[in-house]
């Protein structure tokens, strides 16, 4: 009986053995899988983090956007009544300026002064994208052209400016300018 007992014991004790394997095998492969889900729990809020900086980097962009589009529409309207005063007093004037005029409803420009107004806002400014500068916003290939001075029209004072724009005009018309065509004169 003692030896019936103690294989019974030893039989027990190999299956306790196998079955502790066994368990062990099961929490290793669930602490291995647990590990995983860490990783990708990791990796998943480290992508939501991205998007979330992306969607607020659109959103800035997207109001940006809009508002540099408000500020457009704003310049718009104030060319559009610019033009509407323009073609008012145009209209209602018993004798239009002369372009050549330096006084009075010309504002001392030697083109029409809404020209000027739309080209430069009657500021000498430095070169844009295209070389144009000055009051008249004169390319200087034009300038050079028409006896301009100096390598730009900014450079030099308002009285050569006046002088070269008075030629353009003289020679090329309105079609000289970009903004006649915008505001109508031909």
């Amino acid at each position: 009986m003692t030896r019936v007992a103690k294989a019974k014991a030893d039989r027990a004790a190999k299956r306790l053995a196998a079955l502790e394997a066994t368990q062990r095998q099961i929490t290793d492969a669930t602490a291995g899988r647990e590990r995983a889900l860490q990783g990708m729990n990791a990796l998943l809020s480290s992508r939501q983090a991205a998007l979330a900086k992306a969607r607020a980097a659109q959103a800035a962009a997207l109001a940006a956007s809009r508002a540099r589009g408000q500020a457009l529409q704003g310049q718009i309207s104030q060319i559009e009544a610019q033009q509407a005063a323009a073609q008012q007093a145009a209209s209602s004037s018993p004798s239009l300026p002369t372009p050549f005029g330096s006084s009075g409803a010309s504002g001392g420009w030697v083109i029409p002064s809404a020209v000027v107004a739309c080209e430069s806002g009657g500021q000498n400014l430095t070169p844009n994208s295209a070389g144009a500068s000055g009051y008249y916003q004169i390319i200087p290939s034009t300038w050079k052209q028409y006896g301009g001075t100096g390598s730009a029209a900014y450079l030099a004072p308002k009285s050569e400016q006046d002088a070269v724009a008075q030629r353009i005009w003289a020679g090329s018309g309105p079609s000289a300018w970009d903004c006649a065509t915008m505001l109508g004169i031909h």
